[in-house]
């Protein structure tokens, strides 16, 4: 039973990637136009300069490859917690017909913690610490710029 159950979410979610490839390819050819041009491919730091709240996620993700678990932590503490809930959401997504209300609830504190990190990086680390860096060749620092040649932006 639970063969047929990811089988068929797994081709409805094929389907609706195939249905909606231009997304995709909008996205993909915004990252590379970004990352060559703006100097990174995340959509957020690309085009308000400011860094997301994922930021230094895939670098912590090679330092977590090679098994660099401290620089990992350090430069994105939520990078694991967040594969193992990724995970378990994958999971419980291909072997129920709906989600459990115990991962619904299980989510909330996980996206506060989120945002508390977000905040707090914000706070203590950006502009000039990395990965929280200010992105002075995004399009809105540009255009402000432009505008107004005095802003200091």
């Amino acid at each position: 039973m639970a063969d047929s159950i990811a089988a068929k979410k797994i081709k409805r979610a094929y389907h609706k990637a195939i249905a909606a490839w231009w997304v995709l390819l909008v996205i993909a050819g915004y990252s590379i136009f970004a990352w060559r041009f703006l100097g990174t491919s995340c959509l957020i730091a690309s085009t308000t300069g400011l860094p997301c709240p994922g930021c230094g996620g895939t670098r912590a993700m090679y330092a977590l490859i090679k098994l660099d678990i401290k620089s990992s932590l350090l430069l994105h503490p939520m990078l694991m917690p967040s594969i193992a809930v990724m995970g378990t959401y994958a999971v419980l997504w291909l072997t129920h017909e709906t989600m459990p209300r115990a991962m619904e609830i299980a989510l909330v504190p996980f996206v506060i913690s989120f945002i508390a990190l977000y905040a707090f990086r914000l706070i203590f680390m950006f502009p000039r610490i990395p990965p929280m860096e200010y992105n002075r060749l995004a399009i809105l620092p540009r255009l402000i710029r432009l505008i107004l040649p005095n802003a200091g932006i």
